[in-house]
């Protein structure tokens, strides 16, 4: 039926509903996924959304409809939608969209008509954080979502509007950025200025910056996401802008180490020369990127100190007295065998001066101070 309302095939519709199949939604081991009137929506086709309606008035969801306008970027037939009882603040809960509301997936799908229409003729709530299963979380300090979507989706047009209507820049929830693990309730915290970071919207993260967006605890993120992902612009912009290189984390979790993972020596450089300090995880995830990355982090002078001596680093800056690494002698050695990487090996021993004696130190230990 899908199929049929995407080509209009208004016959078939009318007899599937005389066979009592239900053109709205379709559910399949338990889930949902959008039916013949939310296909019809997303592909433009006013003429079968009114057919539907005309055909299952009493049991057709019109938010269904509405979410499908959104999303197909349909002016005419959102107003449609809205005529026959859609909510504006509604969230759909089909196709795996159940956290968007029709302003949110306006926004994302860059239709800036639509979003002036939602929020000035309809009034839409431009506050509206995400919707169900998220809320079980207990936050109150949730994000303005549609902003969110707009600047994680590098639509400047939309993210300005929504910043002259009112949307709150600095404002995040704990919810998913990268990482699950080691999260707890300050971070990984999604903003507007992550979401942007992480997809390397350069103009968007301007626009953010000059709205008043903070780059401390609220945006610890973004620079974090922008090293991961490897945008050298972006994480550029941050820096400049007062980003920490330094935030109170797991070392995992580090701009430095983040970077190293995207083999991106342009932001390795850039982070190291801001004053990032190197430690088992960047080194780690250095050696894992190649001899490029092991030199770009490593060649600021200021060897390691854990290259040849052993060095206890707190699993958490956070905690003063809880679980310390104890990084054993010869670890980065170690690294380079366990990653398959022995071309490291000449560069780490002689270069570096990686002490090759492990003395028996065979494996991670995990100490409690």
């Amino acid at each position: 039926m899908e199929n049929a309302a995407r080509l209009g095939w208004h016959d078939f519709l009318r007899f599937c509903s005389k066979q009592g199949f239900s053109l709205d939604v379709c559910k399949f081991d338990n889930d949902k996924h959008g039916g013949a009137l939310y296909v019809a929506a997303v592909t433009g086709r006013y003429d079968t959304v009114k057919f539907i309606f005309d055909q299952n008035v009493s049991v057709v969801d019109p938010n269904h409809a509405l979410a499908g306008a959104a999303v197909g970027r349909s002016l005419e037939i959102a107003k449609f939608a809205i005529e026959h009882g859609a909510q504006v603040d509604s969230f759909l809960d089909i196709d795996h969209m159940y956290c968007r509301s029709p302003l949110q997936l306006a926004a994302r799908y860059s239709h800036i008509r639509l979003v002036e229409a939602l929020i000035e003729k309809w009034g839409a709530d431009v506050h509206l954080g995400p919707g169900p299963p998220l809320r079980h979380m207990e936050m109150t300090n949730w994000t303005d979502q549609a902003l969110v979507e707009a600047a994680m989706h590098g639509h400047g047009v939309v993210t300005t509007y929504l910043l002259e209507k009112g949307a709150v820049v600095n404002r995040s929830y704990a919810g998913h950025v990268a990482f699950h693990t080691f999260s707890s309730e300050r971070e990984p915290k999604l903003t507007a200025l992550a979401g942007a970071a992480e997809a390397g919207h350069t103009d968007v993260i301007r626009i953010l910056l000059a709205a008043g967006v903070r780059v401390d605890e609220y945006n610890e993120w973004a620079l974090r996401e922008a090293a991961r992902c490897g945008r050298a612009e972006a994480v550029s912009i941050l820096l400049d802008a007062g980003a920490d290189v330094e935030p109170t984390t797991i070392p995992q979790h580090k701009p430095l180490t983040l970077a190293c993972t995207s083999a991106n020596i342009e932001v390795v450089c850039s982070i190291r020369q801001r004053g990032a300090k190197v430690t088992y995880a960047s080194l780690g995830m250095a050696i894992r990127g190649g001899r490029e990355v092991v030199e770009a982090l490593l060649n600021s002078g200021d060897h390691p100190f854990f290259m040849s001596e052993l060095y206890r680093e707190p699993l958490n800056e956070d905690i003063k007295q809880g679980p310390m690494f104890l990084i054993p002698e010869g670890y980065p050695l170690r690294k380079a065998v366990s990653s398959r990487r022995p071309d490291l090996l000449p560069l780490l021993l002689h270069k570096y001066k990686a002490d090759i004696c492990w003395k028996g130190h065979r494996r991670w230990v995990l100490l409690w101070s």
